[in-house]
Order: C-alpha cells, then sequence, then structure tokens
C-alpha cells in the first residue's frame, strides 16, 4: 500500500473498524501460532502541545526487514496486528506478528483526533529490533510529543497536501514529532496481561528498540 493511499484511507477506515480485532480470543490465536511467528508488544502514548486535548492515534508502523528495498505498513486494524487503545486515547497496547528476522521500524503513521479536523501525522522511529519464531518479546514504550517547529530543517509531523485532506492537514502544518522509546517493562506488561490474561503463561523476551538503520537488498 502506497503511502497516499494510506493516508486517504487511515481517516475513515482505523476509526471505524475500532476494536474488532482486538479480544483475548484473538490474542490467544497468535499464541498458537508461535511456532510459526514471533509476537512483538509494545505501548505507544502521546503529547500533543498544540491541543492538549487531541490525541494522536497510531494507525500503522512502518517497518523494513533486513535485507529489503521495500517499506511494509504494518496496519493495526489488519487481522495479525492491531492496537488496544484506552478510552480517552491516552495509550494504545500494541501487537504485532512477524517473521524470523531483523527489522528497522521507519515510522508510525496515525490521525491526530481533533474536534473539526482530522490530520493524518507521520513520527520518524528510526529503530531496530531482532524477531525469532516462538518467540515473545517487548520492544518499548514510545512516546510521542507533537509541537510547533524551531528549525526548517526538523522533519514535518505531515504532509501539506494529502489528497482530499488538505484542509486537515493545515492544523499540524509548521508541526514535527519527538520521538523517545523508555524501558517500562514492568508496568507495560502488567498492562498487557490485564487485557490478555493467557499471556501471564508465557515470557516475554526484553528486547528495547535500537537506534540505527539495517542493511538494505543488493
Amino acid at each position: 500500500m502506497s503511502k497516499a493511499i494510506f493516508l486517504s484511507c487511515l481517516i475513515c477506515t482505523s476509526l471505524m473498524v475500532g476494536c474488532a480485532a482486538n479480544s483475548p480470543k484473538h490474542f490467544d490465536k497468535k499464541l498458537a501460532r508461535l511456532d510459526k511467528k514471533g509476537i512483538v508488544l509494545a505501548t505507544v502514548t502521546s503529547e500533543n502541545r498544540l491541543d492538549r486535548t487531541d490525541k494522536l492515534l497510531p494507525g500503522a508502523f512502518v517497518i523494513r526487514k533486513d535485507g529489503q528495498k521495500k517499506e511494509q505498513e504494518y496496519v493495526l486494524y489488519a487481522s495479525n496486528h492491531f492496537r488496544v487503545c484506552t478510552k480517552d486515547n491516552e495509550s494504545c497496547l500494541i501487537v504485532l506478528e512477524v517473521n524470523k528476522g531483523d527489522y528497522f521500524i521507519s515510522s508510525i503513521r496515525g490521525a491526530v483526533l481533533g474536534d473539526f479536523f482530522l490530520p493524518v501525522f507521520e513520527a520518524l522511529v528510526q529503530r531496530n529490533f531482532q524477531a525469532n519464531i516462538n518467540e515473545i518479546i517487548y520492544i518499548g514504550h514510545i512516546h510521542m510529543i507533537l509541537r510547533k517547529k524551531v528549525s526548517d530543517s526538523e522533519v514535518s509531523a505531515g504532509d501539506s497536501f494529502v489528497p482530499t485532506r488538505i484542509i486537515d492537514q493545515m492544523a499540524i502544518a509548521g508541526t514535527t514529532i519527538d520521538v523517545a522509546v523508555n524501558d517500562e517493562y514492568e508496568r507495560d506488561i502488567n498492562e498487557f496481561e490485564k487485557r490478555f490474561p493467557n499471556l501471564k503463561g508465557h515470557t516475554v523476551i526484553k528486547k528495547i528498540l535500537s537506534p540505527g538503520p539495517i542493511s538494505l537488498a543488493d
């Protein structure tokens, strides 16, 4: 899926689908596939310094596997990747299902939930993790801060032009997003276990995201 298509579809799709695939039963199906896949856990929170009432809702992780040139969108309302957010969207539990290998998280894409406008954003993560089959890993707590730019050299939070969303995008014009990754293993795993009780019977390995790119395909 191209970036343009994702951005134009995100508004209507990610917010309408909601928690349809976010049940404990759905997560249990993932545990049953551990002999073929790896499970990645993370939490995402955000801060909007333009308007503290407007939350940043993650819609997809943009990831590239080691040796591949193309990035892939791990859309968080798909059957094998999803999010579970608090009612106020202050915090989200993220679950990804991956194959064995080294991965590079390029960015997180999503929507700013405003009262009148619904701009889409992209927050650069630029960090690595390694996954194995039959393994559940925790890659950290990702915190995003939307703020005004202090320099033109800073990466924009969103494209100034998105098909059919020009007015919405103006709401975050001249902004950027800072991303921090912290180790909140005990707190976050406790939240995952509350939402998915069967996780208690499994070991979750701590593999906090590390900075830097991985190799491209020849």
